[in-house]
């Protein structure tokens, strides 16, 4: 029989046991959200222009200086009035002075200083470019002040000053007083930059013209104008004679004494009346006179007349109306490759019969480099329309100049033009080709044309896509639609 051990077992209370974790908020190693300890603010500058934008920056960081990322910025301003700003942090220009923007996350903040400045002053522009004034008169100028792009400036102080005070003074309003007869200089400044315009004070009595001596003026002759307010010093007098100005050897207030220009000076105009000219501080009165200089020719019918001399051909009138007469110019070198050039041209007092004598309508050619006698008297100048003829006609004749000196050229275009002929003849029947010889393209119609890329040379062309601007009877004009004035100048091609 096995044997029994007894034991005695106490009794044990077992009590249930909790694991409780506790976590640590805010700034410490427990791994949850750092909290925003400081925001550091920065910019590109700290000064800016009135009107100007500038790009403000906030970095928030933990209270070790960690950069933190994901954090709400607000933006505040402590003068919106000088700068502002928006919620992305963008600050505007708005007046003169210093602000303060700052930038908070999280009730962590930091500040940047910002200074707002006035636009600099670029430029000072007086707008009346040639004032005058009257002895007693007064004359309203005004400035304009512009920064370096042009923009008009405003609250600006400009100061106002005259070069020489006893002739006009100028108050700070540029209010300006004539004082004496003569020409000073007034000037606007502001912020460094000045601007200055001439300011003519013109007598209060303006010059006038009562008659003239002799009844007719003849070059290097003396002549004398009568009138009033004619200033005693030689030097405060112009006499312009033809637009020619004359020598004067006296003067008083009533009268003039001058020496007619000589007929190398004057234009050459037929012996008639012509306009002259006094000026005296500033103020001009004109006038007429005759003046004889042309050389009197009479021709009898069938009677010719040769001139070779420079003093024979500078100029020549023919005083009997009712006649007819033909004027030839040649070239009378010895030598055959010299080449000679001239220019004919007609003046008369009244409308004559034949068109390349009217004044309207002056026959020219290209005059010497070197003039070798006076201007010729009444220039008149060719119309538009003639000038935009001549030279097209003178491109017209380059390029057949060309073709008639490149013969294989030229037979290669003959060739090709027949080759596009007999291929249209195949393939186009006689009502197409109708239609296609009346084809007429409308303005506004756009196309692709080669051009030739160097003059007179048809081997090398651009591609251009052009505009048609006219479609006259004969003629249809198109210009470069890609060029910078494309479409300027459609009202002048209007028929």
């Amino acid at each position: 029989m096995r044997g029994l051990r007894w034991s005695a077992v106490w009794p044990m209370a077992v009590w249930p046991m909790a694991l409780v974790v506790l976590g640590a908020c805010g700034g410490g190693d427990g791994g949850g959200p750092a909290k925003v300890a400081s925001v550091n603010v920065t910019s590109l500058a700290t000064q800016m222009e009135i009107g100007a934008t500038l790009q403000f920056t906030a970095a928030p960081k933990d209270a070790k200086g960690n950069a933190l990322t994901g954090r709400v910025v607000t933006w505040e301003s402590s003068a919106p009035t000088i700068a502002s700003v928006t919620s992305s942090g963008v600050v505007s220009g708005v007046s003169a002075g210093v602000a303060t923007i700052t930038a908070t996350s999280e009730g962590a903040s930091g500040t940047a200083p910002i200074t707002v400045v006035p636009v600099p002053v670029a430029a000072v522009l007086i707008d009346n470019r040639s004032p005058n004034v009257r002895e007693g008169g007064t004359a309203q100028l005004t400035a304009t002040v512009q920064d370096a792009i042009g923009r008009a400036l405003t609250g600006r102080t400009i100061t106002w000053s005259s070069a020489t005070p006893a002739i006009a003074t100028v108050s700070q309003a540029g209010l300006v007083t004539g004082l004496t007869v003569g020409t000073t200089y007034v000037r606007a400044s502001s912020e460094g930059k000045t601007d200055s315009v001439p300011m003519l004070v013109k007598s209060i009595n303006a010059p006038t013209i009562a008659s003239t001596g002799p009844a007719t003026w003849v070059p290097l002759g003396a002549a004398t104008i009568s009138g009033t307010n004619f200033s005693s010093d030689i030097a405060g007098n112009e006499v312009l004679v033809n637009g020619v100005k004359a020598a004067i050897t006296a003067a008083s207030t009533t009268s003039l004494s001058i020496v007619v220009p000589s007929a190398t000076a004057l234009p050459c105009s037929p012996t008639g009346p012509v306009p002259i000219s006094v000026s005296v501080g500033g103020d001009v009165v004109t006038s007429n006179a005759n003046l004889a200089m042309a050389t009197q020719r009479q021709l009898a019918l069938g009677e010719s007349m040769l001139l070779t001399s420079q003093a024979d051909l500078m100029c020549n009138e023919f005083s009997v109306t009712g006649g007819t007469y033909v004027v030839t110019a040649y070239n009378a070198a010895t030598t055959s490759s010299l080449a000679q050039s001239f220019q004919v041209v007609g003046a008369a007092l009244a409308a004559p019969a034949s068109t390349s004598l009217a004044p309207s309508a002056v026959i020219s050619y290209s005059a010497p480099a070197t003039a070798s006698f006076g201007p010729i008297a009444m220039p008149t100048t060719r119309t538009r329309d003639e000038r935009l003829a001549i030279g097209h006609a003178a491109a017209l004749e380059a390029s057949n100049d060309f073709l008639r000196t490149h013969t294989n050229l030229r037979r290669a275009m003959a060739a090709k033009k027949a080759r596009e002929r007999a291929a249209f003849a195949r393939t186009a029947s006689p009502t197409t080709a109708a239609a296609v010889a009346q084809a007429v393209p409308n303005v506004g119609d756009r196309f692709t044309r080669r051009m030739m890329k160097t003059f007179g040379n048809y081997t090398t062309y651009d591609e251009v896509r052009t505009r048609v601007v006219y479609v006259g009877p004969k003629l249809i004009i198109m210009e470069d639609s890609l060029s910078p004035l494309a479409g300027t100048m459609d009202n002048e091609y209007v028929a």
